[in-house]
């Protein structure tokens, strides 16, 4: 199973479907059959609005294989609308109600595309937001999912008590500030840890000997300032306590 943000089944603008293409294709060299669906799980009852291309991939040694090539074979286009429609892994587990009038069927095989730089150079398709992939041959259609209403996130919320190990504890104070907060001390290889700000700027956390390899100021909090001119070796305290 793979999953990406849902413009990838379209991209890039300038050549829709060409990514696309291409992993469909490396998925049909390496022996896969493969199904696909945008989805927004704010229509599957999660209080979120969020598209994602999800992608289900089948070996050729799989039962799921064998069985879809069977009835590819015997009933071509009509049997790749029904694995998206009803029979398909995603179909199962997110259910649609309709489909759109229109569809598109593509090939991505070796008698289209010699290879993936092919595919790369030429292949232009408007896929939509379902389709599956069988022995290099493509079909895609648009479909509407059964929407289930979504969840408000106050519905979410707990009403009752709350269990005492989710609030922080006075005495666990000591510790959540050492390790929040800054530290001067050396790790395992012998390095300190510090915080460095470069001309004034945001302070990062950083390794002296990895981090100071150019010209900088390095200001340790509760302790001296340092310069460093050249490198990681040759840095010194500018400040009063040296220690």
């Amino acid at each position: 199973m793979l999953e990406n943000v849902d413009r990838l089944i379209r991209s890039p603008a300038k050549q829709p479907g060409r990514d696309f293409s291409i992993i469909l294709r490396c998925l049909y060299e390496k022996g896969y059959a493969v199904e696909w669906r945008v989805i927004n799980a704010a229509e599957y009852g999660y209080a979120q609005r969020r598209r994602r291309t999800f992608i289900i991939a089948y070996h050729d040694q799989t039962e799921i294989f064998r069985n879809f090539a069977e009835v590819v074979c015997v009933q071509g286009l009509k049997s790749m609308h029904k694995h998206i429609m009803e029979n398909g892994i995603l179909a199962k587990a997110f259910p649609v109600q309709s489909h759109s009038r229109s569809y598109v069927e593509n090939w991505i095989d070796e008698l289209e595309y010699a290879d993936i730089s092919t595919v790369s150079r030429n292949q232009r398709v408007y896929l939509y937001n379902a389709g599956v992939m069988m022995n290099g041959r493509i079909y895609s259609v648009g479909v509407t999912p059964q929407r289930i209403e979504a969840t408000p996130l106050k519905d979410m919320l707990e009403t009752g008590p709350v269990d005492e190990h989710y609030f922080l504890r006075t005495e666990d104070m000591p510790r959540w500030t050492y390790s929040k907060g800054a530290k001067r001390e050396k790790n395992g290889s012998g390095e300190m840890a510090v915080s460095i700000v470069f001309r004034g700027q945001r302070s990062i956390s950083g390794i002296v000997g990895q981090a100071l390899k150019n010209d900088a100021d390095l200001r340790i909090p509760g302790g001296p300032d340092f310069s460093c001119r050249t490198g990681p070796d040759d840095w010194s305290p500018t400040g009063a306590d040296s220690n």
